[in-house]
């Protein structure tokens, strides 16, 4: 009797499978799409590191500055200099802060 309700189950369900672009594929039926948007999820603001030059936290500072602003194609170098100059505190931003906020001066920073 298990057996028969287990298998009558197996049989009536059916599998779903989601790709990349959000679209629900049900095998053995017809393809149904879900928006991009209902999909979405509200992430937290992401805040900027700080640095103010102390040698132990210049590599946790390095890494998210580099993946949320120096890797950021969307930013120009003028742009990121200026996150930069925002994100320096103390001797660190004493070192950047005589360069003008242009593109090729991110570079150089």
């Amino acid at each position: 009797m298990l057996e028969a309700i287990l298998v009558t189950i197996d049989t009536q369900l059916v599998p779903t499978v989601v790709n990349s672009d959000f679209e629900i594929i049900n095998k053995g039926s017809s393809q149904t799409s879900v928006s991009d948007q209902s999909a979405e999820v509200k992430l937290p603001t992401l805040s900027l590191p700080i640095f103010s030059g102390v040698t132990e936290e210049w590599l946790a500072f390095s890494d998210l500055f580099e993946a949320a602003v120096s890797n950021n194609q969307n930013l120009t170098g003028a742009q990121k200099l200026q996150y930069l100059k925002g994100s320096l505190r103390s001797d660190a931003l004493k070192i950047v802060n005589s360069l003008s906020i242009t593109n090729d001066n991110f570079e150089i920073a």
